[in-house]
């Protein structure tokens, strides 16, 4: 299993071409602080993408510092992050769903 940092770092290599998600991710990476908020989310929620969404749908502008924005707002960054976790099982699941039922399973 990989640790976050690994994880962070990883998806800011393969996010380059967003400069903003792939520089807060690898910053997110070199910071304790930041990660250990990150910890503290279901293993699911901590996903880079889920939480630097969060991050921008609380109000982080697209190129500000996240280090101590993501601290200041992690709440609400929290909440949003297991809000569109939930949403995204919720659909996961109604396609795995959909998809037996087309296939007559």
């Amino acid at each position: 299993m990989s640790s976050t940092a690994e994880v962070y770092r990883r998806f800011a290599r393969d996010q380059a071409h967003r400069s903003s998600f792939a520089v807060w991710a690898e910053t997110i990476a070199d910071d304790s602080d930041c990660l250990a908020l990150i910890d503290t989310l279901a293993e699911a929620e901590r996903e880079p993408a889920i939480v630097l969404w969060a991050a921008r749908a609380a109000g982080l502008r697209e190129n500000g510092e996240i280090r101590a924005w993501i601290e200041g707002e992690w709440d609400a960054v929290a909440e949003l992050a297991h809000e569109r976790c939930a949403a995204l099982t919720v659909a996961r699941r109604a396609a795995l769903a959909t998809a037996g039922q087309l296939s007559g399973a």
